[in-house]
């Protein structure tokens, strides 16, 4: 199986080297490059939105022990907001992880460079 930065960085290569075994499904690798894009995507927000929670749970110890109660649970009414985006977040990261290994299955490995173009596989 192809690895999704091999054919993200060598998309040209790959539909090249893809006609020489008559594959007629160019559309794939440009799906698999989008669905990459978007697992990316999907994968800094779920990053950066864990990392405001980490921090707000320390600030919020740190609140605590100082004897701000006050503040520590203003601080508090967001967490809910994020762990309900952590999990949505989760669930879309691993429904675009399946369609990409799905779709990664589907393309099949490339000719060697010495193999010419031809009807037979």
């Amino acid at each position: 199986m192809l690895q999704v930065s091999y054919i993200r960085d060598n998309r040209e290569q790959v539909l090249e080297r893809l006609a020489v075994k008559n594959f007629k499904q160019s559309e794939l690798v440009d799906d698999i490059i989008k669905i990459d894009n978007d697992r990316r995507q999907t994968q800094n927000r779920l990053d950066n939105v864990s990392a405001e929670a980490n921090a707000a749970a320390k600030q919020i110890g740190e609140l605590m022990r100082a004897g701000k109660k006050d503040e520590a649970e203003a601080v508090k009414t967001n967490t809910g907001a994020w762990k309900e985006e952590i999990k949505t977040l989760g669930d879309a990261l691993t429904a675009l992880e399946n369609d990409l290994n799905q779709k990664l299955v589907l393309l099949p490995n490339l000719p060697h460079a010495s193999v010419p173009k031809g009807l037979t596989v």
